[in-house]
């Protein structure tokens, strides 16, 4: 079981996982049996290496020659919506792609369309106002997800 997997099934056991340092943080800790307790031991670095977010000051905000300086707001918002991904079960570089792509798109502003990932009624694949996004099943696959569209249900899930 890789690690994304891991932490899709730690997700689905009730439990929240962080990072504290190098340390992983699980929560509430009675709800993790041996079995889980033993693929996380398994799994420690790869997950820490997952969750960690990365440097604000690296190369990865806003280096592009001629892109604008990201501000904490913008990092704060990216490093929100990277972590959202990877509890969903993204692999850490497809969850950093998407997110830097969404902050850019954000400092653009010329485009008003969001992704359902961007809003709080979306949850692991799940809408839940599909009616009211005029979408016949709440089931939301992953190439929709990520689609920047005009929902008329979309609530923003991080502050603008």
């Amino acid at each position: 079981m890789g690690a994304a997997d891991l932490l899709r099934d730690l997700n689905s056991a009730g439990l929240q996982v962080s990072v504290s340092g190098a340390n992983l943080v699980l929560r509430p800790a009675g709800k993790l049996n041996g079995k889980l307790r033993e693929a996380v031991l398994k799994a420690k670095p790869e997950l820490v290496r997952m969750l960690t977010p990365p440097d604000p000051a690296g190369p990865t905000f806003g280096a592009e020659p001629g892109a604008p300086v990201w501000s904490a707001q913008d990092i704060e918002r990216y490093l929100a919506r990277r972590a959202r991904l990877v509890r969903w079960g993204w692999a850490a570089a497809d969850a950093a792609e998407f997110a830097a792509r969404l902050t850019r798109r954000d400092l653009d502003a010329s485009d008003d369309r969001r992704a359902c990932i961007e809003c709080r009624h979306h949850e692991r694949g799940r809408c839940a106002r599909h009616r009211a996004a005029q979408l016949a099943s709440n089931v939301i696959g992953r190439d929709l997800a990520v689609l920047p569209q005009r929902c008329p249900a979309h609530e923003p899930a991080f502050n603008s």
